[in-house]
């Protein structure tokens, strides 16, 4: 039998065109809802209603127009335009306000958007598609207000749930995935890019400079990731028991960072 290439690594905005209107459909889920949650959670706890936030990875706008129904003005960013073109027409076939919706990359951040916001918003691994941290940092703290928020969740290199979860299947590529070099995003119908896992600890001394830490949390440290849906079907109870049990330990400092992802939100220094 003839293998299957893996497909070869191109750009992020390219990969998420491809799937940009089966976003919704093929990536939401119980638990990515649950995660939403969480990090809304974390936003109304620090900025109220009526703040201004930028969505520096915003996609279908999933995000950005819930938090406008929470009550918030919320600009959202995107590299893939078709991306964008769909957050644009669910806001608009949703009638909701106080959004709107740019194609930008990371790098364009203080030259697109007008003045600084109360709170950046980056989910869902977005900076896992870049390699370098340190310059996109500066263009955050360059669009945040003084005294205001950067909320980031982010893939690390070492997750528990998929290295146990591997070798239990005897899968030690699954396992261990995350620590090769070059590791080709899946999922996006022939097309892919290169995902940069970032350690929790060098992630903030990168932003440090310009931010000061106030919280981190662990997603998916013993409980299903995202992808782990059928687990979870088969297995509700366990699984509901595990998700139960790991708000208890998810901030510890050792196990906050070997989740799917982990969650950081972070205070612009006002010096």
């Amino acid at each position: 039998m003839q293998a299957i290439p893996s497909p070869q690594a191109g750009s992020p905005s390219e990969a998420f065109d491809n799937i940009a209107e089966i976003f919704d459909e093929t990536f939401e889920n119980e638990i990515t809802k649950r995660f939403r949650e969480k990090i809304y959670y974390q936003i109304q706890s620090v900025i109220p209603p009526g703040s201004s936030v930028l969505d520096i990875n915003c996609g279908t706008g999933i995000d950005a127009l819930e938090l406008a129904r929470r009550g918030y003005d919320v600009t959202g960013l995107d590299i893939a335009p078709k991306m964008i073109a769909r957050a644009k027409a669910k806001a608009e076939r949703e009638s909701v306000m106080g959004t709107r919706f740019l194609v930008c990359s990371f790098e364009q951040l203080a030259e697109t958007t007008k003045g600084a916001s109360d709170l950046v918003l980056s989910n869902f691994g977005g900076l896992n598609c870049i390699q370098k941290i340190a310059p996109v940092a500066q263009q955050i703290a360059s669009v945040t207000k003084p005294g205001g928020y950067f909320l980031a969740t982010v893939m690390p290199p070492i997750c528990l749930w998929e290295i146990v979860s591997g070798l239990v299947r005897l899968n030690a590529h699954t396992a261990f995935r995350r620590l090769r070099r070059n590791t080709p995003a899946t999922g996006f119908r022939g097309k892919s890019f290169t995902v940069y896992y970032h350690p929790l600890k060098k992630f903030l001394s990168t932003f440090s400079p310009w931010f000061e830490s106030i919280r981190g949390v662990g997603f998916s440290i013993i409980s299903p990731p995202p992808h782990g849906t059928k687990f979870r079907e088969n297995w509700r109870p366990l699984s509901q028991w595990l998700e139960q049990s790991e708000d208890s330990i998810a901030t510890l400092p050792l196990l906050r960072s070997v989740g799917d992802h982990y969650m950081v939100l972070l205070k612009r220094k006002t010096g």
